[in-house]
């Protein structure tokens, strides 16, 4: 799969998905979840306390 800094959802057609480091100021964007976490790197600990999105988000 190519690398894309942003692209529409693929379970919500209106949501787009935006990569942080593309931004100008990602430090003023935190996030709120973590989407696709059961598909996470091995070695990345998500110890943030924010909620964990096993794939894409249904709502």
């Amino acid at each position: 799969m190519r690398h894309h800094p942003h692209r529409r959802g693929l379970a919500t057609p209106e949501e787009i998905d935006v990569t942080i480091a593309s931004l100008d100021e990602p430090e003023a964007v935190p996030p709120a979840d973590h989407t696709q976490a059961a598909s996470r790197l091995s070695w990345l600990a998500l110890e943030d306390g924010l909620p964990r999105i096993p794939g894409w988000r249904t709502e």
